[in-house]
């Protein structure tokens, strides 16, 4: 007789699953953070066990489900169904009133506490009390253009599903946490289990990280040293010797010399296209404090006067200060005055502009839209949103230096990396009409010619060669769709 299989289950509500899916992460409640950075969270079972995710084996005490809909009537529950097997240590049992590592197979327990956050790919099934719920849910979310569903599962319709929202009343009665010596009814008292020996997770700068993956993602398509970067971005593993603004080094958490003027610039205003809600009155008050020293206080004295002439922009046009920009910062600066998000700088080129001009305006854009604010375009190229999120999740225990672990997901390949492969290279070049920029280099083999035609003997196959320069001068002044995008990935 099979084995019946144990579902591990997340009971919220659906207001909560609609951040879950915009933000990329199932995360504890401060990672709640709405596209104004503002905490936007409804209460349910995570917020009495901080830093951790509470699952259930096999089915929810009545007590629960009623505990993520209390804060409103209209709340509705909704259950995660999460997939143990996509990830590995950070897992905990309750014991002697406080939380430790599981020891042997998970099977054995009735509740498990997951430290957060986890990627979207953990997710087995949505699952809701009933159709009408689900259909509701689904036709709430033409209101949003950052709730993607993708590939996540629904359900509702089963016995089976429906039943898990029907619990014995019976359970309420019951302690859900038993020990040999004592036992805690952590739901109905709304007994705070203390996790804070947990290292805090800046979960801004975490969605700030994803929405700089996706942006590089998308630029990748400009050329090998954008997908050079893109590549870099996604592992953390070598240190980047040059870069014009020091991203690499701020988001892998090398210390920062304090003495270095650059790098205080630098990281001060990546700080503020996190945090900040004013951007521009944030940044010309950062470039105008008074703590700058010698030369530095003349230098940002005169980046914020360039960034005021161009926000009034009377005199000059735009490709006019472009030009007589100096430094990288300042167009950086003057590119995050000029468009409002990374939708609008998609749309906007000049001849101008060098690859890595682009890639410095992708990065910074990113990290200030954040996940939650990417174009919904870009997360609904074939498995990138599932990616981002597991990076995001990567990342977020990297820098609490946690051992949690999780099954990688296909990887999606970057334009770039399909028109690599050779048995797609000759039809993106005709998809993306191409032509111009590859060259076609025959063998070095004896030939005759006849009748003016070079002729081989055998089968000789040529070489094609991309030209960097008019690959990028073509592809830097287009837009890739999503529909292109998934095309060319069916064709792998």
């Amino acid at each position: 007789m099979a084995k019946k299989k144990i579902l591990w289950l997340l009971p919220t509500n659906t207001e909560n699953l609609k951040m879950i899916i915009a933000q990329g992460l199932i995360s504890s409640p401060d990672g709640f953070i709405n596209n104004h950075g503002d905490t936007k969270y409804y209460s349910d079972i995570m917020e009495l066990v901080p830093n951790y995710i509470p699952l259930f084996k096999n089915e929810i005490p009545a007590k629960a489900l009623d505990y993520v809909s209390k804060e409103e009537k209209s709340l509705t529950p909704v259950i995660l169904d999460i997939d143990l097997k996509k990830l590995s240590n950070g897992i905990k049992v309750f014991q002697d009133n406080k939380l430790v590592d599981l020891m042997g197979n998970e099977d054995s327990a009735d509740v498990l506490f997951i430290l957060a956050p986890l990627p979207l790919s953990v997710i087995s099934t949505l699952i809701f009390p009933s159709k009408p719920a689900e259909k509701e849910f689904k036709e709430s979310l033409k209101l949003y253009s950052n709730v993607i569903l993708n590939d996540l599962k629904l359900s509702s319709t089963t016995v089976a599903v429906q039943k898990l929202f029907k619990s014995d009343d019976s359970s309420a009665e019951q302690s859900l946490f038993k020990s040999d010596d004592s036992s805690v009814d952590w739901i109905n008292d709304s007994t705070i289990i203390d996790t804070m020996d947990v290292g805090k997770i800046d979960y801004k700068k975490v969605y700030a990280y994803g929405g700089l993956l996706l942006n590089l993602f998308y630029y990748a398509k400009n050329g090998n040293l954008s997908n050079d970067n893109y590549k870099l971005f996604s592992g953390f593993i070598e240190e980047k010797k040059r870069q014009d603004i020091d991203i690499y080094d701020y988001f892998k958490g090398f210390d920062i010399n304090e003495t270095d003027i650059k790098k205080k610039m630098d990281h001060g205003l990546i700080d503020i296209a996190i945090n900040s809600k004013d951007f521009k009155e944030d940044v010309i008050k950062f470039l105008e404090q008074e703590n700058w020293e010698g030369q530095a206080q003349k230098r940002t004295q005169e980046l914020a006067d360039k960034l005021k002439d161009f926000e009034l922009n009377i005199n000059k046009t735009v490709s006019e200060h472009f030009k007589e920009a100096k430094k990288p910062i300042e167009k950086i600066l003057m590119m995050l005055f000029l468009r409002e998000d990374s939708e609008a700088l998609m749309e906007y080129t000049l001849e101008l502009f060098s690859e890595e001009d682009y890639l410095n305006f992708a990065m910074m854009f990113g990290i200030r839209d954040k996940f939650i604010k990417a174009p919904k375009e870009l997360k609904e190229c074939t498995g990138l949103q599932c990616y981002v999120s597991l990076k995001m999740a990567e990342y977020a225990h990297f820098t609490i230096k946690s051992n949690m672990k999780f099954t990688s997901t296909l990887k999606p390949l970057t334009v770039v990396e399909l028109f690599n492969k050779n048995n797609l290279k000759k039809r993106l070049i005709k998809e993306l009409k191409v032509e111009s920029c590859i060259q076609t280099i025959m063998p070095n083999k004896e030939f005759y010619s006849k009748s003016g035609i070079n002729t081989y003997i055998g089968f000789i196959e040529p070489r094609y060669e991309t030209l960097e320069e008019e690959y990028f001068n073509i592809l830097s002044k287009r837009t890739i769709t999503k529909e292109q995008y998934n095309k060319f990935a069916k064709m792998k």
